[in-house]
């Protein structure tokens, strides 16, 4: 498990900032990104997106979105935006099978608005709206 790469916190892992926003990097691109760790299963997390990739080594790397915010604005390593499109808090279920890993992505509704006044009496307005709706723009 990393928070965004085996090598550190804070690039994307299965990702790509293109033209201010994050896309699905290319597998080169993950590979390289993936060297030095063997393990089977790999968890990521740090771009709130939901993504599965599976390596042709057989690796599989899995972010299973985040709980609370659904969209924001990203700052490192140039500014970009990220909008998953619901507020529903994510999580995966992971399964060792016997042809490899299976992965369950859930979408689970939750009181975002409780959430969303908390960030306004916070003054985040800038979590405001990504709260209420995945959604920054």
């Amino acid at each position: 498990m990393c928070h965004a790469t085996p090598q550190n916190d804070v690039d994307c892992y299965l990702e790509d900032i293109v033209d201010g926003e994050l896309s699905a990097a290319p597998l080169d691109r993950i590979e390289e990104r993936s060297k030095g760790c063997s393990a089977s299963l790999i968890l990521c997390g740090h771009s709130h997106i939901p993504r599965l990739v599976q390596l042709p080594s057989g690796q599989v790397i899995a972010n299973p979105g985040s709980v609370g915010i659904q969209a924001y604005y990203g700052h490192h390593p140039s500014p970009h935006t990220v909008e998953i499109g619901s507020p529903h808090a994510r999580y995966a279920i992971a399964e060792q099978l016997p042809l490899g890993w299976g992965l369950d992505f859930v979408a689970v509704p939750y009181d975002w608005e409780s959430a969303a006044r908390l960030a306004e009496q916070r003054e985040r307005p800038d979590w405001v709206r990504a709260l209420r709706s995945g959604f920054v723009r």
